[in-house]
């Protein structure tokens, strides 16, 4: 007989994603957390923070960006009201924490050499990106035990 309810394709794909969506949202702090330390305990610690952990923070401000990395300051802030999705949450705190890792002042310097790049023409930004396409999986797994 088939359903009695029809729904159009895009009403059950949002709703399906706000689903899941609430599903990490609601624990994202707590998931958060566990990502930053899966970070410290399997890509180590910064030389140039003096061994120094980074501080995470939660920002549900609107954002042009999805993470940002503070090296002033040593925190990492993650604008979760602009992640679509888990995938994306764990990626941003890995590539932001491989911020992290690097010189802050050869990723400044890189970027006043070449104003115009593209976002991941910058090395800095091809690195972490790699490294977070290349682990989150892996975090995500051991994370959800």
């Amino acid at each position: 007989m088939g359903n009695l309810y029809w729904w159009p394709d895009n009403i059950m794909k949002t709703m399906d994603k706000n689903l899941y969506q609430t599903q990490w949202y609601t624990k994202h702090e707590e998931i958060g957390d566990k990502v930053l330390n899966w970070c410290w305990d399997n890509l180590g610690s910064s030389k140039f923070h003096y061994g120094a952990k980074p501080t995470i923070w939660f920002d549900k401000v609107a954002s042009d960006y999805i993470g940002e990395y503070f090296s002033e300051s040593n925190e990492i802030v993650v604008y979760v009201n602009e992640l679509k999705d888990l995938e994306e949450y764990i990626k941003t705190i890995i590539h932001e924490y491989v911020h992290y890792l690097q010189s802050p002042s050869w990723y400044t310097r890189h970027w006043n050499r070449k104003p115009n790049q593209e976002y991941f023409d910058h090395p800095y930004e091809f690195e972490a990106e790699e490294v977070a396409v290349k682990y989150w999986k892996v975090c995500k797994k051991e994370i959800m035990k």
